[in-house]
């Protein structure tokens, strides 16, 4: 796995010391955690809109800044109301050219799927992983691979949609998305009904 250590330029040194998301010292006043036992994921309402800000980010920040974006996205969603706040957002991450920016933005993915309920899984979390697997480019169809196995129990009518979809990509003639289905089939196998697999 490529480490990011000896690309930081100064000027990316700089963006990141200032990015609340990925400073060792975030602003207080976008990320008030210490205050997080005592008031609760109710009363912290800057956390209820930051996608505007963290989307320009990702569309301008090097690859080491969306790591961390993606990174402090799985870690953060806990404090907000609503857990799929930030799902548009790893999407976008997840279509990145970098891999370890996209396997991290799987990571958080599959780390914010485990604590949402079924119906956010059947009306949110299903069809964005449908939407990676339809993807134009291939760097989303990988990164839909790490995400069947962690939605698929939860997801009731959409089963069937992700059953299809798995099996599609599983026939894709890019190399690298096969290999990806490959390395994850067992996994998503485990969740099938026996029907399905023979």
């Amino acid at each position: 796995m490529k480490k990011f250590t000896s690309r930081l330029t100064p000027s990316t040194a700089s963006r990141q010391s200032s990015c609340p998301l990925v400073s060792k010292t975030p602003s207080p006043s976008l990320f008030p955690t210490s205050k997080v036992s005592s008031a609760g994921p109710t009363n912290l309402p800057r956390f209820e809109k930051p996608n505007h800000l963290i989307l320009e980010l990702i569309k301008s920040e090097d690859d080491e800044v969306l790591f961390a974006i993606a990174e402090e996205l799985g870690k953060i969603f806990f404090l907000i109301n609503d857990k799929t706040i930030f799902l548009n957002l790893l999407e976008q991450l997840a279509r990145q050219d970098e891999t370890v920016v996209r396997d991290q933005a799987a990571k958080s993915l599959t780390t914010i799927s485990e604590n949402l309920s079924d119906a956010e899984i059947q009306n949110v979390f299903a069809p964005l992983v449908i939407k990676l697997a339809q993807g134009e480019w291939f760097t989303g169809r990988v990164s839909s691979t790490h995400l069947f196995f962690p939605c698929y129990s939860k997801s009731g009518p959409q089963k069937e949609k992700l059953r299809k979809k798995f099996i599609e990509l599983c026939n894709e003639d890019t190399p690298m998305i096969r290999r990806a289905c490959a390395s994850k089939l067992g996994l998503f196998a485990t969740q099938l009904d026996k029907q399905h697999v023979l």
